[in-house]
């Protein structure tokens, strides 16, 4: 069993019910090199369900050309669901910025699909860990990648995660 994923969604609004464009997750154990994390990337056809926000279309037009690019795809939900959901249902943490969020839109398309959604007492905010650890002064890290690319979201979230955890545990140790 997994113990820590990372998950980034991409969408077309706000609220649970919007299209998801697109999905990037990472299975990582925090104590291990990232060379060890397994990496996954999905890009749905977000046309063919949910219902956008004009506001949030609004706001993908003010992103970066690399960002729009990822909106594009062409995998159905049933197969990019089908994908996704076992590998969170086999995570004992499900990490996401926010999962109020991420966790909202995926659960809601998941059920609309006919598939469970995740376990509420499973997830875990990045959110906090970054506050975390700012309180213990640990020094931001280096953004690599394409902001608005859920696969280097969810890297860059799981690294923090993972900083955090590692910084906590030298401390505790000490």
């Amino acid at each position: 069993m997994t113990i820590n994923t990372m998950i980034d969604l991409e969408t077309m609004g706000v609220a649970a019910g919007c299209p998801i464009c697109t999905v990037g997750i990472v299975e990582f154990d925090p104590f291990k090199p990232i060379e060890t994390w397994l990496f996954g990337y999905y890009k749905l056809d977000w046309v063919s369900w949910g219902v956008p926000d004009s506001s949030t279309v609004e706001w993908w037009l003010g992103q970066s050309c690399e960002a729009r690019s990822e909106l594009d795809g062409t995998s159905s939900y049933k197969e990019v669901l089908g994908k996704v959901m076992p590998r969170l249902y086999s995570s004992k943490v499900i990490w996401a910025c926010d999962p109020d969020f991420d966790l909202a839109i995926l659960n809601a398309a998941a059920v609309a699909h006919g598939l469970s959604p995740t376990r509420y007492w499973r997830a875990r905010s990045v959110r906090t860990m970054k506050d975390i650890g700012r309180m213990i002064n640990l020094p931001e890290i280096p953004r690599e990648g394409t902001y608005h690319k859920a696969s280097d979201d969810a890297k860059y979230q799981a690294i923090l995660v993972a900083n955090v955890m590692r910084k906590l545990k030298q401390n505790v140790l000490l």
